[in-house]
């Protein structure tokens, strides 16, 4: 049964109140910047309120609102932290990939998986996509990226398995293991899925990088190269190779210097 207040109303926030809450907040924990995030009735608190408005509302991390809850952390000092949320402080807002242990994780890049290579994808001679080893024996492998919108913006990076999303992206939005920015209503930009500690899926991506514009849908990935000519790949499995996917301004270059590598229709 749906948990309702004295009034009626029930625990579901609208999704345009939520995502203005989202953007006013810079996508994170106002406490500590953390994306994986809760809506927190904060004045008036839930009980007491009538509607759910956008001034009523923060977000918080599960430990900080827990902290919140328990008395630990005052209203007033999440008041203030709300005044300049630890996100838009900083320009990001935060979480980590559980992946990499104890083997590399496999990366699908739409319906191209990448496993074992040194350098997943390289745009116009620059890595934009790697996996470098782990730091010590029985360490995680760690993940780095760099991910862009259509105009070539940064909208979210990996480094060493830590992923940061730019306060100033039009939305950022963390359900479960997916992590989606959009430029506006209905554009989506990069979703990004993790299913702990051995896959992360590209879903979706549509990126501008060093005059290489990248659209890739999972199921049906399509290059689309400067000259205007497009290249599409169906499906490819990568593995041990020293560049899993290198996109030139003259074609696409599958498995570079592979142990194995299986194109499908290209």
């Amino acid at each position: 049964m749906t948990e309702r207040n004295q009034y009626g109303l029930t625990r579901n926030i609208p999704s345009e109140v939520a995502r203005q809450v989202r953007q006013r907040d810079g996508f994170g924990c106002v406490i500590c910047g953390s994306a994986f995030i809760q809506y927190d009735h904060l004045d008036p608190p839930f009980a007491e309120a009538q509607s759910h408005e956008p001034s009523g509302l923060v977000l918080l991390c599960g430990g900080c609102h827990d902290r919140r809850s328990r008395g630990a952390l005052s209203v007033d000092s999440v008041k203030r932290a709300a005044v300049s949320p630890k996100c838009k402080q900083s320009g990001f807002s935060r979480g980590a990939f559980d992946l990499g242990q104890p083997e590399a994780p496999i990366v699908w890049f739409g319906n191209v998986l990448l496993w074992e290579c040194e350098t997943l994808l390289v745009l116009n001679g620059e890595p934009v996509l790697a996996i470098k080893p782990p730091e010590e024996s029985g360490g995680p492998f760690r993940l780095t990226a760099q991910f862009r919108d259509s105009d070539g913006k940064e909208i979210l990076s990996i480094v060493d398995n830590e992923w940061l999303a730019s306060s100033e992206n039009w939305d950022v939005q963390v359900t479960g293991p997916r992590i989606s920015v959009r430029r506006a209503k209905g554009d989506l930009a990069l979703v990004l899925r993790a299913t702990p500690p051995k896959q992360l899926f590209i879903e979706r991506i549509s990126m501008l990088h060093r005059g290489i514009r990248v659209e890739c849908h999972e199921g049906k990935p399509t290059f689309i190269l400067p000259n205007g000519a497009g290249h599409s790949i169906s499906g490819a499995q990568v593995t041990g190779a020293e560049v899993g996917l290198e996109l030139t301004s003259s074609g696409i270059l599958i498995g570079k210097r592979a142990r194995k590598s299986f194109p499908i229709q290209v």
